[in-house]
Parts: structure tokens; sequence; C-alpha cells
């Protein structure tokens, strides 16, 4: 059976389980090392499966029926405002969370926005209801 493999496939073969063979070695010299090492092609082929196996992703129904279910509990979570400690051109907090001079109010989830002031403490804040009315001229 290996004498009908290329070259190439059994040095991998070698490769794969640790035979030594001179750079230089003649097919028929790989083949008796193979041999001598007790290993087959079939073990080669079993032992490279698992590099080559893969799992079905899910379908487009699973994936839309996870994001409709991450959408609910997104839109259940509570909402935080956050703008910059200093005004400036613009600022990127991470998470796609971006303030610019025109907007520098950005409503996010009270997760990520413990997450960003964690992180960012600071150069982002919670904003206060004066400064939006005053921003906004409300």
């Amino acid at each position: 059976m290996l004498s009908n493999k290329t070259i190439g496939d059994l040095k991998g073969l070698c490769l794969a389980f640790d035979i030594e063979i001179s750079k230089n070695a003649r097919k028929q010299d790989i083949i008796e090392a193979i041999e001598e090492a007790k290993i087959t092609w079939n073990m080669y082929e079993e032992s490279s499966k698992s590099l080559f196996d893969y799992e079905d992703g899910p379908t487009k129904e699973e994936v839309k029926v996870k994001l409709q279910e991450a959408k609910v509990e997104s839109e259940k979570e509570e909402k935080t405002l956050l703008t910059m400690v200093i005004k400036r051109g613009g600022y990127y907090a991470g998470n796609g969370v971006k303030f610019d001079i025109d907007e520098p109010f950005v409503l996010v989830n009270k997760s990520l926005a413990e997450q960003i002031l964690a992180r960012q403490a600071g150069e982002v804040r919670e904003a206060t209801k004066e400064e939006v009315e005053s921003f906004y001229g409300i």
C-alpha cells in the first residue's frame, strides 16, 4: 500500500510519526523506515483526520433565532448615557463607542458602560441631565 504513495506523502507520514530519514532518502528507504517503525497508512489517516475534520456550523435559522434572542435581551437591558471628560475633536472608547465634538454623548447598554468606565475612567464618564439639556438646547 505504501508503494503507491508519493515521496511527499511518505515524508509527511515520517514527519507526523517522528520517523527519522535522511534528506536524500529514496522512496524504498523511506518505506523500509516506515515499516520498521510499524506504522501503517491507515494509522496516518486516522491521526490526521482530526486536523481536517470540521463540524457543521449553525444553520441560518439557528443564527436568526440566536440573534433575535440577543436582541430581546439587549432591549431589556438598562441604558447609560456616556460623554467625554475632555472635550476634543473625537475619542474612541473601544467596543465601537465613538465620541466626537458634534456628538459628545453615546447611549450604551449598562454592562458595556461599566466596562468602558472601568477602562477609561479619566476619559469617559456618565453624562448628567443638565449637560444633555444644555448641549441640545432642551
